[in-house]
C-alpha cells in the first residue's frame, strides 16, 4: 500500500528529531521498509549523524546507495578504520561483502592490511573479490610510476600478509608477492627461501602473465636473485601449464638454464620432451596453430588436465569462443567438472555470452549446487512469464509439474507470485491465488488470503477462502468462519466446504440455520457437511425438501449431495425425478444418481458376502 505524503513527512520529521541512540538505531529498519524518496532521504540523515549501528547498516546495504551517498559513506569509513576492520570479520556475510564493495569504491592500497580476513574467508565469492582488490591495489602501488615510499610499504605489507595467513592463502599472494619482487624486504626473501612451494608459485604466475610489461619488468629480478634461483627450474617443470608462458613462438625459462626458443608449429610431443608436459597449454593457446586445432588441444587439458591446467585453458578456449564456436561446447563440459570454482566460472561466462539459449538450462543438471541455481536464477523470471501465460491450459498434474520445478530451480518464485497477486487485473490476481494453492504456498501467503478473504470482490474472497481451508491453523479457519457472513453466496459455500465437519456448537449451529439458505450452493454444502453426524436425520429431511424445491438449481444441487453421499434411502425419490421431473437436465442427473446409488449397494453386498465366505 502506498504512503501518503503526510504520513511520510511525520514519520521522516519523528525520525529527524530523534536524539537518543535507540532511535537513531531505527533509522537502518526504516530504511528497508522506504520507498525510493524516502530511502534517499533516511541514508542522509544516517549519515549526517553517524554511529556505529547506522555506519554498519549501511555497509550492509552499499549497493542501494546512491554513488553522492556511497562516496560520503567511504569518507567517513576512512576516518574509521577499525569499524571497516570489524565488518570484514563479522559473522554476517552481507556485511563482509558490502564492506569489499566499500574498499573497491575507496581503491587505496594503504588499505591493503584490510584484505587479511576476507582472503581467508569461508565464502568463494568474497575471497575472489578480496583477490581481485589485492591484484588492482598492488599493481597499482608498485607500478615502475608509483611513489617508492608506498610501494615499499605496500611490499611489506605483502610479505607481513604471507606470513601471517594461513598456507592456504598463500596462493592469491604468490602475484602479488612476485610484482612486489624488487621492494620485499631481505627478512621476506628468506622466507620464500625457506619454501620451495612458494619459489614455484611465485615464478609460475610471473611467467604465467610475462605478456604483462609490469609482470614481465620483474621476472629478470625474480630468477636472478640467490634466494629463490636455486631448484626453480626443477620445480617449475613439475608445476604444469602455468609454469612457462609460450608467446609467438618463444618459450621462458629461468635464466639459470636457459633461454629457449621452439617453432610456435612444434608437436606438442617434442615440447613435453623438452619442457615438460605441462606446456601443452602454452601450444594451445598459440595463434599460429587453426582455432580448431587450439580448441582440440585445450579440450584434451580440460579432460585429462590438472585444476591449474583447465584454469589456464578455459582462459584461452573463452579467447577463441569469440571467433571457433566449437569453444562453447567445451566451455559447457566444464559445469559438470569435479572442481566447483571451474564450473562457477564456466557458468558466469555462458551466462553472459552463450550463443546456444538452452546452454544455461543444461547448467540445471551439473553436481554443483551453486551452479544450478545461477541457472534457476537466470531462467525463472522467462520461466514464470511462461507459466503464467499457460496456466488456464494446462491440467492440474501440469500445473504442480511445471510449478514443482520451479519451485526447485527459482529462489524468488514467492516474490513473483506476490508481485502477481498485487497487479489490478482481476483475472492476474485469481490466477496468483490458484498457483498459491498448486504449488502448496498458501501457509507463506496466509496473511495475504486472510485480507482477501474478507474482499467484497467475490470472486477473489470465494478463491481465497478455498485457499485457507487447505491450512489447519487457528487463524485460518477463524478468517474461514468469518466468510460464512459474507454477503456472496459462492463465498459462503466455499467456506462450509473450507470448515468442513462442524465440531462446535456454534459452528453446528451457524451451519444448521444455513440449510434453509436461498443460495443453492450454500444449502447443499451445509447438508452435505452435517452427514456422519448426530444431526444427519435433520440433514436428510433437508434434502429431501431440496429435492422437491420448485428452483431447478436447489434441486440439481440436492441431486448432487444424494449422489456424492450414496444416500441410499433417497433411491425412490431419485427414481421419481429421473422419469417425472419437468427438468431434462434433472432427469438426466438424477438417473446418473440413481446408477452410482445402486453401484454402491452392490459393491456393499459383494464385500459381505466375501466376509461371511471367509468367516
Amino acid at each position: 500500500m502506498a504512503i501518503s505524503l503526510s504520513t511520510r513527512r511525520q514519520r521522516l520529521s519523528a525520525i529527524r528529531k530523534a536524539s537518543n541512540r535507540l532511535a537513531l538505531s531505527s533509522l537502518i529498519t526504516a530504511i528497508d521498509l522506504a520507498d525510493d524518496a524516502e530511502r534517499a532521504e533516511l541514508v542522509d540523515l544516517a549519515l549526517v549523524r553517524p554511529q556505529k549501528s547506522t555506519l554498519l547498516g549501511l555497509i550492509r546495504r552499499f549497493d542501494q546507495l546512491a554513488p553522492s551517498q556511497a562516496d560520503r559513506l567511504c569518507t567517513l569509513l576512512d576516518e574509521r578504520p577499525a569499524l571497516l576492520r570489524e565488518a570484514l570479520r563479522a559473522n554476517v556475510s552481507q556485511l563482509r561483502a558490502g564492506s569489499l564493495r566499500v574498499l573497491d569504491r575507496m581503491n587505496d592500497p594503504r588499505l591493503l592490511d584490510l584484505l587479511r580476513s576476507p582472503l581467508n574467508d569461508d565464502r568463494p565469492a568474497i575471497r575472489e573479490e578480496a583477490q581481485r582488490l589485492l591484484r588492482n591495489w598492488v599493481r597499482l602501488a608498485c607500478a615502475p610510476d608509483a611513489d617508492q615510499e608506498r610501494s615499499a610499504e605496500t611490499a611489506r605489507t605483502v610479505g607481513s600478509m604471507f606470513a601471517a595467513l594461513p598456507q592456504a592463502s598463500h596462493g592469491p599472494l604468490a602475484w602479488a608477492l612476485a610484482v612486489a619482487g624488487p621492494r620485499l624486504g631481505r627478512e621476506v626473501r628468506q622466507q620464500i627461501q625457506r619454501a620451495p612451494r612458494l619459489r614455484v608459485m611465485v615464478l609460475r604466475d610471473l611467467l604465467a602473465e610475462s605478456g604483462d610489461e609490469l609482470v614481465r619488468d620483474r621476472l629478470d629480478w625474480w630468477v636472478g636473485i640467490p634466494e629463490v634461483a636455486p631448484g626453480a627450474t626443477q620445480g617449475l617443470r613439475s608445476a604444469m601449464g602455468q609454469t612457462i608462458a609460450f608467446r609467438h613462438g618463444e618459450c621462458l625459462v629461468p635464466r639459470q638454464t636457459r633461454r629457449g626458443t621452439i617453432s610456435s608449429k612444434a608437436s606438442l610431443e617434442e615440447v613435453a620432451r623438452r619442457f615438460g608436459p605441462g606446456v601443452m597449454s602454452s601450444v594451445a593457446s598459440d595463434p599460429g596453430r587453426r582455432p580448431e586445432e587450439r580448441v582440440g588441444l585445450l579440450a584434451d587439458l580440460i579432460t585429462h588436465g590438472s585444476t591449474p591446467l583447465r584454469s589456464l585453458a578455459l582462459r584461452h578456449l573463452i579467447e577463441l569462443s569469440a571467433i571457433c564456436p566449437a569453444a562453447e561446447r567445451v566451455i559447457e563440459r566444464l559445469l559438470h567438472s569435479d572442481n566447483a570454482q571451474l564450473a562457477r566460472s564456466a557458468m558466469v561466462w555462458l551466462m553472459n555470452h552463450a550463443r546456444d539459449p538452452k546452454a544455461v538450462s543444461r547448467a540445471l543438471s551439473s553436481p554443483h549446487a551453486e551452479v544450478r541455481s545461477m541457472a534457476g536464477t537466470r531462467m525463472a523470471p522467462g520461466l514464470f512469464e511462461r507459466l503464467v501465460t499457460q496456466w488456464n491450459r494446462l491440467s492440474t498434474e501440469e500445473r504442480r509439474s511445471r510449478g514443482g520445478t520451479l519451485r526447485r530451480i527459482d529462489d524468488q518464485l514467492e516474490q513473483r507470485v506476490d508481485g502477481l497477486l498485487r497487479r489490478s487485473p482481476q483475472s492476474r490476481r485469481l490466477l496468483a491465488v490458484s498457483m498459491i494453492r498448486v504449488l502448496g504456498m498458501t501457509a507463506e501467503f496466509e496473511p495475504r488470503l486472510r485480507a482477501l478473504a474478507a474482499s467484497t470482490d467475490e470472486k477473489l474472497a470465494s478463491a481465497a477462502v478455498s485457499a485457507l481451508g487447505d491450512l489447519k491453523t487457528t487463524t485460518s479457519r477463524k478468517a474461514v468462519a468469518g466468510a460464512l457472513a459474507h454477503k456472496d453466496g459462492r463465498v459462503r459455500a466455499n467456506a462450509i466446504e473450507a470448515l468442513g465437519t462442524p465440531k462446535t456448537r456454534p459452528h453446528t449451529e451457524t451451519i444448521l440455520k444455513l440449510t434453509a439458505e436461498g443460495h443453492n450452493r450454500v444449502r447443499a454444502n451445509a447438508i452435505a457437511s452435517l452427514m456422519g453426524t448426530r444431526h444427519e436425520v435433520r440433514a436428510l429431511d433437508r434434502l429431501r425438501t431440496m429435492l422437491s424445491d420448485t428452483r431447478e438449481k436447489h434441486r440439481m444441487s440436492a441431486i448432487w449431495v444424494a449422489r456424492t453421499h450414496h444416500i441410499e434411502s433417497l433411491a425412490p425419490r431419485l427414481v421419481e425425478m429421473a422419469s417425472g421431473d419437468p427438468s431434462v437436465a434433472i432427469r438426466k442427473r438424477a438417473h446418473d444418481a440413481i446408477g452410482d446409488v445402486i453401484a454402491r449397494i452392490e459393491k456393499q453386498t459383494t464385500d459381505t458376502a466375501k466376509l461371511m465366505g471367509a468367516a
